[in-house]
C-alpha cells in the first residue's frame, strides 16, 4: 500500500548535497514523537533530523546520506523512504520523509 505523503514528499524535497546545506545546530537535542517515544541526536544526525522536520529531502552519493538514516531509525526517527523513477533516465532515487509528527525540545 503507497503511502498518502508520497506525492507531497516528493513535490516539497530538498536536495541535500553536502552538510552545509543543513541547519546549523550541532549540539544534542531531544525529540518527541507525536506517537509518543523520544530519542536524542547531536551532530549532523540533529542536522538531518531539523531539516526533515522542515522538508523531506533527497541527496548525492557524496553525502552518503542512507548511512545517517539508518542511524536516526535505530534512535527512534519516524522516517520513511518514498522511490521514484526519473522519467528522462529511468533511474531510481529515494526521498526521505518524517511518518509522523516529531518536536524539539531543547
Amino acid at each position: 500500500m503507497s503511502s498518502p505523503f508520497k506525492e507531497l514528499a516528493l513535490r516539497n524535497a530538498v536536495h541535500v548535497d553536502k552538510r552545509a546545506d543543513l541547519p546549523p545546530h550541532t549540539g544534542q537535542c531531544w525529540y518527541i514523537r507525536s506517537s509518543g517515544g523520544c530519542f536524542a541526536l547531536k551532530g549532523t544526525n540533529r542536522q538531518l533530523m531539523d531539516q526533515l522536520m522542515k522538508t523531506p529531502i533527497y541527496a548525492s552519493s557524496r553525502m552518503k546520506m542512507s548511512a545517517y538514516i539508518d542511524k536516526l531509525r535505530k534512535a527512534g526517527a519516524p522516517i520513511e523512504t518514498h522511490f521514484y523513477t526519473n522519467a528522462g533516465t529511468g533511474g531510481r532515487f529515494g526521498v526521505y520523509a518524517l511518518a509522523e509528527r516529531v518536536t524539539a525540545q531543547g
